[in-house]
């Protein structure tokens, strides 16, 4: 995200957006798809869930799919879709 190898004006929120554009390949909701990470998600899981995340680190992306992997495959649900319903929470939205 912020390596040496980045793409120089393209921040976390569009990257994210552009990984999950380019990794959703069956469905919007595919499980093999990459969740978007922008500021209003890591602020409410900030908020809600004390978990601390850098938009713009490598190891916070990787840390934050792991834990919307395992909040989704409590309830069958995948990254994206837990992912979705925070956005929703987060912007009143859902």
């Amino acid at each position: 995200m912020n390596n040496d190898n980045r793409i120089k004006h393209l921040d976390a929120a569009y990257f994210t957006k552009w990984l999950y554009f380019s990794s959703s390949l069956t469905s919007a909701d595919d499980a093999q798809a990459a969740p978007i990470l922008d500021a209003q998600v890591a602020k409410w899981l900030l908020m809600e869930a004390a978990l601390r995340l850098d938009t713009d680190e490598t190891a916070s992306y990787e840390r934050y799919v792991q834990v919307l992997d395992d909040w989704g495959h409590e309830y069958g649900r995948t990254a994206v879709q837990v992912e979705k319903a925070i956005f929703g929470l987060a912007t009143g939205r859902g």
